[in-house]
């Protein structure tokens, strides 16, 4: 029984984290629209579903993007979109390595910026801030 009631706590946990994030899930199609062609400054977070580390940076990122709303736009890309076809955003930026942290500013990566693995969440604060600022 008690199985049954951590179940049901940890389903309704994902629906309540995914209706109240500001960071916005991308695929292929999307990629170029939302981060290359954005007028915002742009973080991407490249994660795995099956990385706990991802898991755990996704609820740093999610807390920094909710202080930095409207200054900066917040998406992920899941990695394993770009397995069968061995192009995508994920090749193109070489963001296999999971979680990985993409900065852009007027759709150019900024590879200072770049966090790799995980990382603190001041550290990823301060990327971002660094990012808002260099792209004014």
């Amino acid at each position: 029984m008690a199985f049954k009631t951590i179940a049901a706590l940890a389903f309704a946990s994902v629906f309540y984290t995914a209706d109240t994030s500001n960071v916005e899930e991308i695929t292929p199609e999307t990629f170029n629209e939302n981060v290359i062609e954005n007028n915002l400054p742009a973080v991407v977070e490249f994660y795995s579903e099956t990385c706990a580390p991802c898991r755990h940076m996704r609820t740093l990122f999610e807390k920094v993007c909710k202080e930095l709303e409207g200054q900066v736009y917040c998406a992920a890309y899941k990695v394993e979109q770009d397995d069968n076809a061995r192009r995508g955003p994920s090749f193109t930026y070489n963001a296999r390595d999971v979680p990985q942290f993409g900065f852009f500013c007027r759709g150019v990566p900024d590879r200072e910026l770049w966090l790799d693995r995980g990382t603190a969440e001041s550290i990823l604060r301060m990327k971002m801030e660094d990012l808002i600022y260099e792209c004014r």
